[in-house]
């Protein structure tokens, strides 16, 4: 058995300069190297419902944690946003990351990046925050009240593989190997290739409707959110310098 090349650095920075992190987990899912996406356009609801349900998340983490400080959404130096940041002495959700403020307020420590999620997400995204950012990513996964973990190391492990399978893919169009797939065919708008599908995607007039169905969770997911950025705290030996008897009253509650 041949052993596993090791992916550089420098391989993982080429693919986050080739697709943004929003991008990655749709285009690694494709197995075709011939796949052409669509111009399906999705319905203005969705955005106007992630910010608002990512509104109601970091207003109720900010009194949850009154000892950390939160800050809303934040732009990268590539210009990629997140939701939110946590940092010391007031949680300041900071466009995606939790900061930690120093207690005169003079320096932040950025502790991790929260990614508020109201659909489906893959672990790229997260991933390529957690590397272009330095910190942990914490998703919030609203739907199912899910808060998940994303250090540095998953996130290496995560794009490594990506890269990997994006070399695999720029063998097999050199080769000019097709991978016919019924859903990604039913997808794709490469209409000169053979297995070209032409099914209608149908969509449905209830959007509104069953993203509600969210909003219930947002008490559960936020309980979530604040043990894990306490369990990092904690990890990252801050909870002894940042927490009072009154703070911790705070937390618990």
């Amino acid at each position: 058995m041949s052993e596993k090349r090791i992916i550089s650095d420098a391989e993982i920075e080429e693919l986050l300069e080739e697709f943004n992190p929003s991008e990655l987990d749709s285009a690694m899912s494709r197995m075709c190297p011939f796949y052409k996406n669509g111009d399906t356009e999705l319905t203005s609801v969705y955005g106007s419902i992630h910010r608002f349900v990512q509104s109601r998340l970091l207003a109720k983490l900010q009194l949850k944690l009154d000892d950390l400080s939160i800050a809303g959404e934040l732009r990268g130096d590539d210009g990629e946003r997140i939701d939110g940041i946590v940092t010391k002495y007031r949680v300041a959700l900071n466009g995606k990351k939790v900061e930690i403020l120093t207690e005169n307020g003079e320096e932040t420590h950025e502790v991790a990046v929260l990614e508020v999620k109201t659909g489906s997400f893959g672990p790229l995204q997260p991933a390529a925050y957690a590397h272009q950012w330095g910190l942990p990513v914490i998703v919030i996964e609203i739907k199912t009240e899910d808060v998940h973990l994303v250090d540095q190391q998953t996130a290496s492990k995560f794009l490594s593989e990506a890269a990997s399978h994006m070399e695999n893919m720029e063998n097999l169009k050199d080769e000019g190997q097709k991978i016919p797939d019924y859903y990604q065919c039913k997808d794709c708008r490469n209409t000169n290739c053979e297995y070209s599908r032409d099914d209608e995607n149908n969509t449905g007039n209830d959007a509104i409707k069953k993203k509600s169905e969210i909003l219930e969770n947002l008490d559960n997911a936020t309980e979530k959110t604040v043990s894990t950025i306490r369990e990092i705290l904690e990890e990252s030996d801050y909870t002894s310098t940042i927490q009072s008897s009154e703070s911790q009253e705070v937390l618990e509650k």
